[in-house]
């Protein structure tokens, strides 16, 4: 059996090494963003923003126009229901 030429090997051997590297990068931004989301006041910025996203939100779906506010709510219900089936498919996945 003949040896592979190096350029084949690295080659071949940089899908390997680029999923390593996914691997390691997504290990580390996992940790730093616990580490960032357990100061408090991080938690209270973030729940500022979606409180005011959501009254945001409210105030589009009191001035939209009656066709408007049938296509709005249509998507919120598609959207709510998609949300539910992966919350459902996680949990069956975790069983």
């Amino acid at each position: 059996m003949t040896k592979l030429p190096n350029w084949l090997i690295s080659y071949l051997r940089q899908p390997f090494v680029f999923i390593v590297w996914v691997m390691e990068t997504y290990t580390k931004n996992t940790t730093r963003a616990r580490i960032f989301m357990a100061k408090p006041d991080v938690i209270k910025v973030f729940k500022l923003a979606i409180t005011i996203t959501m009254l945001a939100w409210i105030v589009v779906g009191i001035m939209a126009s009656d066709e408007d506010r049938g296509r709005l709510t249509e998507k919120i219900r598609t959207t709510w229901g998609d949300i539910q089936d992966i919350n459902e498919q996680k949990k069956l996945q975790s069983n």
